[in-house]
């Protein structure tokens, strides 16, 4: 089961914020390397696997797939966020 969580903080408290991106425009079923930027997203770490664009020919998403755990207490995970500024 992979599940994605996005956290997105607004610049400042007061303001707010929406993102929508649909990851059309970007390669796909590349591996992202870790701290390369991507239009506003960025790949902070892949957990020793892989952080990718993927897609079925109808839409695309973010895919983060880190390495699976070698041993009990072995924490493995991945992190891409996007930064942008409110309008």
């Amino acid at each position: 089961m992979r599940i994605l969580t996005v956290l997105l903080l607004p610049a400042s408290p007061a303001s707010a914020a929406s993102l929508t991106e649909d990851f059309s425009s970007y390669a796909k079923n590349v591996c992202i390397a870790d701290g390369s930027s991507f239009g506003p997203w960025a790949s902070a770490f892949s957990g020793y696997g892989c952080v990718k664009i993927a897609g079925d020919g109808t839409s695309s998403w973010l895919d983060e797939a880190p390495a699976e755990r070698l041993a009990l207490g072995d924490a493995r995970l991945a992190r891409a966020g996007a930064s942008f500024s409110a309008r």
